[in-house]
């Protein structure tokens, strides 16, 4: 296992782990998110992704917290490489041209889901549907959030997660698997 600066547990040669297992490891850490890493007949390695809850199909920082943990610990020989995710297979480029390796990770195209109310969004964070620009969407590259454009940066620290609002969202969103609001400011 190896802890990342961003705070994401990756624990090797783990894909064996049932999902209770893998979700009591994340609280036991107190981390937000852990990856359990294995092999794959389809890519260089498999990632599966776990929160306190439950599994997610994929996420960004923890991907890249993953193959730093794999070069650290000389797993990767190779300065293109693959992952299996639940979202599709993500393309990996390692460049040692700084120094210090620098991981690029290509994420899947964004595919645009429906638009949400801005009053329902606005209810999760404690906000004026006002306060939003735009109509917020379904976005995802490989987890769905709600893209919401907020007016400025003042509205943006007055974001106060509802709990009642965001159950109802989810519980809404199920078949799509939207996690919660991307809260945005230009």
């Amino acid at each position: 296992m190896n802890l990342s600066a961003e705070g994401c547990a990756v624990v090797h040669d783990a894909l064996g782990l049932d999902d209770a297992s893998c979700m009591a490891f994340v609280r036991e850490t107190s981390l937000t998110e852990c990856t359990f890493v294995g092999s794959s007949s389809v890519a260089d390695f498999r990632v599966r992704y776990f929160l306190a809850g439950g599994e997610i199909p994929f996420a960004g920082h923890p991907t890249i917290a993953t193959v730093a943990a794999l070069i650290h610990r000389g797993k990767v020989q190779e300065r293109k490489l693959s992952l299996e995710t639940n979202a599709g297979l993500i393309p990996i480029e390692i460049d040692e041209s700084f120094g210090a390796p620098r991981i690029i990770m290509t994420q899947n195209a964004p595919q645009f889901g429906p638009q949400v109310a801005a009053e329902n969004i606005a209810a999760i964070g404690g906000i004026s549907a006002d306060d939003i620009i735009g109509t917020p969407q379904i976005v995802s590259t490989g987890l769905p959030f709600c893209i919401t454009v907020l007016r400025d940066h003042d509205v943006l620290k007055r974001v106060t997660l509802q709990p009642k609002p965001l159950a109802a969202f989810q519980k809404a969103g199920e078949k799509i698997g939207v996690v919660e609001p991307f809260w945005v400011t230009l």
